[in-house]
């Protein structure tokens, strides 16, 4: 595997490239994988076909980006339980609780892969799981209930 640092729109990101076949490729960006193939050559001009790439040194070592705010929970005595309802539209992966389950703060509750990113949900408090309204391979718009809590 080469590493290489390339700019997209002045904006440096830092990819790794795995020759699987001779026009396939595993292309790693900044911890993201695609797989990629080259187009017919005589569809593309010969300095894209066999470019003149030198790869870079490697770049120092950046932090791991901070976890992910967990899905914050309404807390309102007035307002009935507490629910977890769906903050951008996707497809459920996994469910991880189930009715009457405890559930711990930082816990995942369930998977949501929104535009091939998988995004977990967890709890923000230590509560007891009333009813799951989702299932993995269900699709869902913003703002539909998945889990709803006991008060």
């Amino acid at each position: 595997m080469r590493r290489y640092t390339i700019a997209v729109n002045n904006q440096p990101f830092e990819i790794e490239v795995k020759e699987l076949t001779t026009n396939q490729f595993r292309v790693v960006v900044d911890d993201r994988a695609f797989e990629v193939a080259l187009v017919a050559e005589e569809d593309v001009p010969e300095a894209v076909i066999r470019p003149e790439i030198l790869p870079l040194p490697a770049p120092a070592a950046r932090p791991a980006p901070a976890p992910a705010a967990p899905l914050p929970l309404p807390q309102s005595a007035s307002a009935g339980p507490a629910q977890v309802k769906a903050p951008m539209p996707g497809v459920i992966i996994a469910v991880d609780v189930a009715a009457g389950q405890r559930v711990h703060r930082g816990q995942q509750l369930l998977v949501l892969e929104a535009m091939k990113m998988k995004n977990p949900i967890r709890a923000t408090h230590d509560t007891v799981v009333a009813q799951v309204l989702a299932q993995p391979g269900q699709s869902v718009n913003f703002d539909d209930l998945l889990l709803v809590f006991e008060e």
